[in-house]
């Protein structure tokens, strides 16, 4: 919950919105066991793995028309897991991407975008500016494995009605 008592700008809808779409996809709430989205909550002194950390980050405003401003909603993403398998980050990053964008669902998928274009995005499509990787490709002695990604939606704000 929010201390400030500001007006919800839409960026903010469309963060929110995408949260309630990872969480709500059955393959990533059946692999994460700890969730941290900045909602208000402080993280787990003692999270259990899986851990998905989702950090959303502002990026320039341009002008879009006399009327408008388009600038990204950017997300950073990390994910923990204990494993020494690669193929489990490289699996988790296709659920993340499934979940924005449901496989042989069009139905759905279509939905998905059309929600994000209602909290004002461009298109309600994500576009993965890094896939998920490794920055340490090590796992550490205990097996602890953490990679970062980051996926951006092109946002428009109308500043001048």
């Amino acid at each position: 919950m929010p201390v400030l008592d500001l007006p919800r700008w839409n960026t903010v809808a469309a963060w929110l919105r995408t949260v309630e779409i990872l969480r709500e996809d059955e393959d990533l709430s059946n692999a994460v066991q700890t969730w941290v989205v900045w909602d208000g909550e402080p993280p787990s002194t003692t999270p259990a793995f899986p851990l998905l950390e989702l950090e959303p980050l502002l990026g320039p405003l341009d002008w879009y028309s006399p009327a408008d401003q388009a600038g990204d909603l950017i997300v950073r993403y990390s994910f923990t897991v204990k494993s020494y398998d690669a193929e489990d980050y490289m699996n988790f990053f296709g659920a993340i991407v499934n979940a924005l964008y449901p496989r042989n669902e069009t139905e759905r998928c279509n939905a998905i975008q059309a929600s994000l274009r209602q909290c004002g995005a461009q298109t309600g499509q994500w576009t993965f500016a890094m896939p998920l990787t490794d920055p340490d490709p090590q796992a550490r002695a205990d097996g602890i494995y953490t990679c970062q990604g980051q996926m951006r939606l092109n946002m428009v704000h109308n500043i001048n009605p």
